[in-house]
């Protein structure tokens, strides 16, 4: 402008640029946060009471256990809890904590009128409420309703942890800068578990001290006795939790066998940082092990799962039909959308989406190993992980006809790992200036299968 005085234009220094950087990612990961507990929350607040996977019987396990101070015998029908009793107590126990405590009679008390229209109460289909759900409130008292709705926050809180905690990998394993924050982008938009962090389930729990596990798991490949013994913590309380994250264990030992190899100037150190991890979580889950072989004469209460839930179990083998088809897409859409009893699917439309977006990810790491641009061993080592979380599924699905996909959530960090590693890929080979274009259309489209989510269940409840 004429007349206007001369001013220099001073670059800013590098500490001034790396501030403001810091700051920028710190607001990026929290409007991540926010918008995945948004997004739980409103689950958590549309989706009926006990309209969610077994969450009347994960109810009636948290209301004994708070009722009676101890936890069930399913082999004494006075202290069994039927559909859940089995499982691992840690969860149902925090639960109870609140109830007992709380509540006037110790328990959360709420019931609604079975649908006559579902197929599993005489109906002909699957596509409607497993539940009336009419004016009138499903909860005896204001109490029960907080205590109920205080459930599902939990199931949020621990939703949001995970993330945290995947955040801090994503750092480790990629760096810093904002392409970190794709590892809980994975997470925080997966339709699945943001349904899954709203309702009453210990799956939430269990997920996160997984992803704690495997945080402090690498840290003890390179660390101390003390990463040692906070990784075997958080794998013993992930057992105590539920017995998916048993899953966990193989692939640690070959994790740490083969590090031992491949540095074996540190073999004793980290053959004995696994030692050392998997003996502090034997000491602290060995008890529900000892537990279960006193009641039940067996390590695992497998076989007492199968006898106190018969209509449940179906034997097969590896070359059933089961295996060649239903196991697969099962799995496959009950682990990015199939809310309610597993009869709300996520709108077509959005599972393509999805979809190709995982696709897109899977190309960028192969593109990434050509590249150089992704690592060979970190891509083994996630494989490994997942691998050996799919095994388990498939073992269990030998006895027991349940192709969920929430039952892969113990490998999330390794899941959002590959997703993570395939878009920085992507990105990086892409023109500079066409980058962000991409990076906000990734976001974009994710947000736009999300909405899908919450859109359908809300009509599929309010209809």
């Amino acid at each position: 402008m004429a007349g206007a005085p001369h001013t220099a234009v001073v670059p800013p220094l590098p500490e001034a640029r790396d501030a403001s950087e810091a700051r920028s990612r710190r607001r990026l990961a929290a409007g991540l946060i926010v918008f995945f507990a948004t997004f739980a929350a409103a689950f958590a607040a549309i989706v009926p009471p006990l309209e969610a996977p077994d969450e009347p019987d994960h109810l009636a396990y948290v209301n004994f256990v708070a009722t009676h101070a101890a936890l069930p015998n399913q082999y004494d029908e006075r202290q069994r809890v039927f559909g859940q009793g089995h499982q691992a107590p840690l969860w149902y126990v925090l639960a109870a904590v609140p109830v007992r405590l709380l509540e006037p009679d110790r328990r959360i008390n709420v019931s609604a009128p079975p649908n006559p229209d579902h197929l599993w109460r005489g109906g002909h289909t699957l596509a409607v409420p497993f539940y009336r759900h009419g004016p009138d409130s499903p909860f005896a008292a204001v109490s029960d309703a907080v205590a109920f709705y205080g459930l599902r926050a939990m199931s949020v809180l621990c939703g949001v942890a995970n993330l945290l905690v995947l955040l801090a990998l994503g750092r480790r394993w990629l760096g810093s800068g904002p392409v970190a924050l794709l590892v809980p982008l994975f997470a925080a938009t997966l339709p699945q578990f943001a349904f899954l962090s709203g309702v009453v389930s210990p799956d939430n729990l269990t997920s996160l001290l997984c992803t704690v596990a495997v945080w402090y798991a690498m840290r003890a490949l390179s660390g101390g006795t003390r990463e040692a013994c906070l990784f075997g913590v958080a794998l013993g309380l992930a057992v105590l939790s539920k017995k998916t994250a048993l899953f966990l264990i193989p692939a640690t030992a070959v994790l740490f066998a083969v590090e031992a190899v491949r540095h074996r100037d540190r073999a004793t150190v980290l053959l004995g940082h696994f030692a050392l991890a998997f003996g502090v979580a034997t000491v602290l889950s060995g008890g529900l092990f000892v537990r279960s072989w006193v009641l039940y004469r067996d390590l695992l209460g497998t076989t007492m799962e199968k006898a106190t839930l018969p209509m449940l179990v179906a034997e097969k083998s590896l070359a059933s039909d089961w295996f060649r088809g239903p196991f697969w897409s099962g799995l496959g859409r009950s682990f990015v959308g199939l809310f309610g009893w597993l009869n709300v699917p996520l709108p077509a439309a959005a599972c393509r989406l999805w979809i190709a977006l995982a696709t897109a990810a899977l190309a960028g790491v192969v593109l990434g190993l050509r590249a150089r641009r992704v690592a060979w061993h970190d891509v083994l080592i996630a494989l490994l992980f997942v691998g050996g979380c799919l095994a388990g599924t498939v073992y269990y699905n030998l006895s027991f006809s349940q192709a969920q996909g929430r039952y892969l959530f113990p490998v999330l960090a390794f899941l959002g790992f590959l997703w993570a590693a395939g878009w920085r890929a992507l990105l990086a080979h892409a023109p500079s200036r066409l980058r962000p274009v991409l990076a906000a259309g990734l976001v974009v489209a994710l947000g736009a299968v999300d909405a899908a989510a919450v859109w359908a269940v809300w009509r599929f409840f309010r209809a």
